[in-house]
């Protein structure tokens, strides 16, 4: 089954929220059954879409030879659909890029390895929230260029777990110059989590 974005009315004065959710069925064929039972223990709302932004990033002074490390993955995407390797040589996290300013992720790393371009963000207490989003470079005829790979991988920290992603472009510094980074990312706005269940029974429309 598959549940689409619901609908909300907010009660200001009680203090609740009431939610429509339309249930369908995959291929759209009949649910089977003269009940069902629907249980919620924690959703995500208020999440903020950040489509097509511009990131000010200087890819003029692009750093070279980024210091890496091997880390196990935990998700890959490729434009070749290749399979997932093993592991990867990711860049070694650095401080959060003050120009990219999306709240809930951070630009932890752009640099070459292996004369190939590599963006890494990272996104802290993935848990409790759906933060995510990808890079793409536009060229100075306004053609957009999206990357060969994204990695994923997950550290766990002594503030808690933090999830990567590293993609990778593949581009030489003369023509990244002449481009410019964008991106459209998408962050939670409120986790709420709790003990709902409700059970209806099934009519036929």
């Amino acid at each position: 089954m598959q549940g689409q974005t619901p609908r909300t009315a907010r009660e200001t004065a009680t203090g609740t929220v009431t939610f429509l959710i339309t249930i369908t069925q995959m291929g759209n064929k009949d649910i089977e059954g003269n009940k069902i039972t629907f249980t919620v223990d924690r959703f995500l709302s208020q999440k903020v879409s950040y489509d097509d932004i511009a990131i000010p990033v200087d890819l003029t002074a692009i750093p070279q030879n980024a210091e890496t490390c091997e880390v196990p993955l935990t998700g890959f995407a490729s434009m070749d659909d290749e399979d997932m390797p093993d592991s990867f040589h990711a860049m070694l996290p650095g401080a959060p890029n003050k120009a990219f300013v999306i709240d809930g992720m951070d630009l932890t790393g752009i640099a070459y390895v292996d004369n190939s371009l590599h963006i890494q963000t990272a996104v802290k207490d993935p848990l409790s929230n759906d933060n995510h989003g990808y890079f793409y470079l536009v060229d100075a005829a306004g053609k957009s260029g999206y990357s060969d790979a994204s990695y994923f991988f997950t550290v766990e920290t002594s503030e808690g777990r933090i999830n990567y992603m590293e993609s990778v472009f593949s581009i030489s510094p003369e023509k990244l110059a002449a481009c410019t980074l964008h991106g459209s990312f998408t962050v939670s706005g409120i986790l709420t989590e709790g003990d709902w269940k409700v059970t209806f029974p099934l009519e036929k429309a």
